[in-house]
C-alpha cells in the first residue's frame, strides 16, 4: 500500500564536493509590502553625504526628481534600478531593506501606520548616505516589477480571523502578507508559532495545534461567507487518550488499504494521533466541536473521530468504549472504519512504531543542509519531516529535492539530483554530517576594515609558542586577504559548522587566525590565535594605525593615528568650522579619511600627508592646506597658551621665646631667647622634616643635638608662616647632667 513511496524517496548519487559547491545561492522569501506604502513615489535625495553615489537633489524643482515604484510583493524601482526580495528587519519597528551587493548600496524602508516617511539610502555595511523624500503621485506599481497577484479576498479572510480568534490569529501591526513555499499568501503569528495560507482558494493552517505540517482548514469562499466554519486545533477529553489495536472494516472497493488491515493506533495526552510508524499533528475540529480529524498527508489520508458521545462513562461503550475511527480520504470519501479494542492506557507515540535512534542527528542533518544551502534545501511553511518506508525525510517544495535517512544511510532525490527508481546509498549519516561540518564555505569581510594593525599576543596558553606582549603587525586587504607580519595567510573562509566565524590559515605556519564577523569594527581588532589542528595559542589585539592594506609596506598610507589627532584639534580650537556631533565620523574611500560636518558643510580629509579643506571660504572643490604631522604641530604650539613666570620671593625667620636650663639639683635657671636668620627658604607647612631643620639651623650655637622636638603649625598664608616648638636636649659632662628646654614662636615673612 505504500508502494508510491517509492518514486518519491529514490535518492539520487552525488560526490559531496559536487553537492555542496554547486550554485549554493541563498534564496529570500519576498516580503509583503503594506498597503499604505505601495504606489509611484517622486522623491528627492535629501541630507546627501560627500561619499554617497546618489547625489542631492534640488527640493525646489521637479526636474530632477527621483521616481521610485514599491510594489506589493517587495520589488523596488529607484530610477532605473530594480531591486527585489528585500529582507525584513526590525523586530517591532520592522523595516525592509534591500541590498545592491555590486554597488555596496542599500535601500530602508519604515513600516509605519502613518504611511510613506522616506527612504534611507545606505552602505551595505549601514553607513548613512541620505534619505529619499517626497510625495505619493499614483497608486500604479505596474511599472515596477511583476505584476502582483490579488490578495485582497486572502486579506480579508486575515482580518475575519484575527478579529474573531484573537487567541490563535493574534492581530497585530508587524503581521505581514508573505509569499512563498508554493502558496498564494500567508501570514505568520508569532507569539502562537500558526500559519494561516491560501492557495487556489483553499485555506491551510500549520503550526502549534494544527501539526507540524499544513492542512486544509476550509475554502476561501465558504470562510468568507462564514469565519465559523474554519477548523480549529482540539485537544481530545482523557478519555479518549490511550493505545488500540484496530482493523479495517466496512472497507469500500476503492479504499487504499485493504480490508482487515491491522493498525496499532496511539492517541497521546495532547491528542495527537500516532498510526504505525507515522506521528500525525494534533486533531482539528470545527467551532462546534463534534469531530477531531487527523490528517495523514502520506497518502492523502483522513482520521475522524466522533466527540458527541455521552460524557456519562456507565454509557461509553455507545460509541469508542471498543475503538472506532472512520477512514477516510482528505477530500471526505469514505474508506472504512478502523474498529477494535484499547489495549492499554499509554499515551507514548512510539508504542504505536519504533523510535527511530538517529533522530537527534538526522534533524541536525536537515537543520546544516537548509541553513547552508538555503537554495537547494529552502526551508519553509510546507517542509517538516516525514516517515515512510522507513525512512526519514523531507521534501522541499521550491527546489523539487528529497533528503532522507534509512538505517543511518543518507540519500537524495529530485531537483538538480536527479530522479532514481534504485538510487546508491550516498553515505553514512555521520560521515555526511562530518563532512558539512567541516567543509569550506566562502565569506565576505568587509572592505571597511582594510588597513594595517599594529597588535600584541596576549591569554596565551601554556601550548602557545607567542609570549604574552610580544609585538606584531597585521594587514587585512579590501579582498579580505591577511598578512602577518610579513606571512601570507590568504583569503578568509568560513565553515560549515561555524558560518559567523571567519578564518584565515597557513599551513606553512601551522597557525589559524580567526573573528566572529558581526565583531569586526573599522578601528579594533581581536583575533583567536589557533595551530591549525585546532588547539588554543592565544589572541591577536591591536588597534588599525594605518589605511596601507600591502602587506610588509605601508609607504604613502594615510596614518589613522596621525589624522584621529588632527581631526580632535580641528574640533577642539577651530569648532566654529569643524564642530563635533554624532553625525561627524570617519569615512573612508580608499586611502582618504575625511570627516564631513553637516552643521557648517565643511569637509576635512587627509590623503596619506596631505591635508584639504572644503566647504563655505574654501568653496565646493578641495583646498590643499598643509601636510598632516607640520600641520598638527602649528595648530598645538598656536593654541598652546605660554606659562605665567612663576614669581621669586624672598622670606625672613623671626625667633623668640624661652631657654630653661638646669643642672643637678639647681634651680632651673630661665631666660629669654631671639634669633634671626635672612633669605631662608620657606618650608611648605605639612613637611615636617623642613621644619625641623631650621629649628636645629636656628639652635646650631646652642646645643649640639636636640632629642626631641614638639612642631606646631599656627598660622599658613602665602606670605606668612608661623609654627611653634619645644625643644628638649640633654647632655652630661664631667658626669655632671645638664637638661635643657626651649619654648620658641617661628615667623617666616615674605619681604
Amino acid at each position: 500500500m505504500f508502494a508510491f513511496v517509492t518514486r518519491f524517496l529514490a535518492m539520487g548519487t552525488l560526490f559531496l564536493s559536487g553537492w555542496f559547491s554547486s550554485g549554493a545561492l541563498a534564496q529570500s522569501t519576498p516580503v509583503s509590502i503594506p498597503a499604505n506604502l505601495q504606489g509611484l513615489y517622486r522623491l528627492d535625495m535629501v541630507d546627501a553625504q560627500p561619499l554617497s553615489p546618489i547625489k542631492a537633489t534640488d527640493t525646489a524643482s521637479a526636474s530632477d526628481d527621483i521616481q521610485v515604484v514599491i510594489t506589493a510583493l517587495g520589488t523596488l524601482c529607484v530610477g532605473e534600478l530594480t531591486l527585489e526580495s528585500p529582507v525584513l528587519t526590525g523586530g517591532l519597528s520592522a523595516r525592509a531593506r534591500w541590498v545592491l551587493p555590486e554597488s555596496e548600496l542599500s535601500f530602508e524602508l519604515a513600516f509605519t501606520q502613518e504611511g510613506f516617511t522616506g527612504i534611507d539610502v545606505l552602505s551595505s555595511g549601514g553607513t548613512s548616505y541620505g534619505r529619499l523624500e517626497g510625495l505619493l503621485t499614483d497608486s500604479d506599481t505596474r511599472s515596477c516589477g511583476d505584476v502582483p497577484v490579488d490578495t485582497s479576498d486572502a486579506v480579508v479572510l486575515f482580518l475575519a480571523a484575527e478579529s474573531e480568534f484573537p487567541s490563535l490569529f493574534p492581530p497585530g501591526p508587524f503581521t505581514f502578507n508573505q509569499v512563498g513555499g508554493g502558496y498564494d499568501v500567508y501570514r505568520y503569528y508569532q507569539s502562537t508559532g500558526i500559519y494561516l495560507a491560501v492557495r487556489d482558494k483553499t485555506v491551510f493552517a500549520r503550526g502549534a495545534g494544527y501539526g507540524e505540517a499544513f492542512r486544509e482548514v476550509g475554502t476561501l469562499d465558504d470562510l468568507l461567507d462564514n469565519i465559523y466554519e474554519l477548523l480549529r486545533p482540539n485537544t481530545l477529553p482523557s478519555f479518549y487518550h490511550g493505545t488500540y489495536q484496530l482493523a479495517l472494516a466496512d472497507t469500500q472497493p476503492f479504499s487504499p488499504i485493504a480490508d482487515g488491515t491491522e493498525l496499532t493506533f496511539v492517541i497521546t495526552s495532547q491528542g495527537q494521533l500516532c498510526v504505525g510508524e507515522f506521528a500525525l499533528s494534533l486533531p482539528v475540529t470545527n467551532f462546534a466541536n463534534t469531530t477531531a480529524v487527523w490528517d495523514n498527508p502520506n497518502g492523502d489520508l483522513r482520521y475522524v473521530l466522533d466527540l458527541t458521545r455521552d460524557d456519562d462513562p456507565t454509557e461509553s461503550q455507545a460509541n469508542f468504549a471498543t475503538g472506532e475511527i472512520s477512514f477516510q480520504s482528505s477530500g471526505g470519501s469514505y474508506y472504512g472504519r478502523f474498529e477494535g479494542d484499547k489495549t492499554s492506557l499509554s499515551t507514548v507515540c512510539a508504542d504505536a512504531a519504533g523510535v527511530n535512534p538517529d533522530l537527534v542527528d538526522i534533524n541536525t542533518l536537515f537543520a546544516t543542509a537548509e541553513q547552508q544551502y538555503p537554495a537547494i534545501f529552502p526551508s519553509g511553511p510546507q517542509t517538516y519531516n516525514q516517515q515512510n518506508g522507513g525512512f526519514v525525510y523531507r521534501y522541499y517544495y521550491d527546489s523539487g529535492v528529497f533528503i532522507g535517512v534509512r538505517d543511518g544511510l543518507v540519500y537524495l532525490n529530485g531537483g538538480q539530483f536527479g530522479d532514481r527508481e534504485d538510487p546508491p546509498v550516498f553515505g553514512t549519516l555521520d560521515a555526511v554530517l562530518s563532512q558539512l561540518n567541516n567543509a569550506p564555505v566562502s565569506v565576505s569581510i568587509p572592505a571597511a576594515v582594510a588597513g594595517t594593525y599594529t597588535m600584541s599576543f596576549g591569554s596565551a596558553t601554556s601550548f602557545s609558542p607567542f609570549t604574552d606582549g610580544t609585538a606584531a603587525q597585521v594587514v587585512i586587504n579590501s579582498r579580505g586577504e591577511l598578512c602577518l607580519d610579513s606571512l601570507a595567510f590568504g583569503t578568509a573562509f568560513a565553515r560549515q559548522s561555524a558560518p559567523t566565524r571567519g578564518f584565515w590559515e597557513s599551513a606553512e605556519a601551522g597557525l589559524s587566525l580567526s573573528v566572529e564577523l558581526a565583531e569586526l569594527a573599522a578601528s579594533d581588532l581581536t583575533l583567536t590565535v589557533n595551530s591549525a589542528a585546532g588547539l588554543q595559542y592565544s589572541t591577536l589585539t591591536g588597534t588599525r594605525t594605518s589605511l596601507a592594506s600591502g602587506c610588509g609596506t605601508t609607504a604613502g598610507a594615510t596614518d589613522m593615528t596621525l589624522a584621529n589627532q588632527l581631526f580632535g584639534l580641528a574640533q577642539q580650537h577651530y569648532a566654529g568650522l569643524f564642530p563635533a556631533g554624532t553625525l561627524s565620523f570617519n569615512q573612508v574611500n580608499g586611502n582618504i579619511v575625511s570627516r564631513y560636518y553637516p552643521a557648517t558643510g565643511m569637509t576635512l580629509a587627509v590623503d596619506g600627508t596631505a591635508v584639504s579643506v572644503r566647504g563655505r571660504q574654501y568653496g565646493s572643490t578641495f583646498v590643499p592646506v598643509g601636510t598632516l604631522q607640520p600641520l598638527i604641530s602649528s595648530i598645538i604650539a598656536a593654541t598652546t597658551p605660554v606659562p605665567a613666570p612663576v614669581p621669586v620671593y624672598v622670606y625672613d625667620l623671626e625667633v623668640a621665646g624661652t631657654s630653661t636650663t638646669k643642672i643637678l639639683s639647681f634651680s632651673p635657671l630661665t631666660r629669654r631667647f631671639e634669633e634671626r636668620l635672612y633669605a631662608v627658604s620657606r618650608p611648605v607647612s605639612s613637611d615636617q622634616t623642613a621644619l625641623r631643620l631650621l629649628v636645629e639651623k636656628s639652635l646650631i650655637g646652642e646645643v649640639k643635638k636636640i632629642d626631641s622636638a614638639l612642631i606646631t603649625v599656627t598660622v599658613d598664608t602665602p606670605a606668612l608662616l608661623v609654627f611653634t616648638a619645644q625643644v628638649a636636649s640633654d647632655s652630661i659632662v664631667a658626669g655632671s647632667k645638664t637638661e635643657r628646654d626651649y619654648s620658641l614662636t617661628y615667623t617666616i615673612r615674605r619681604r
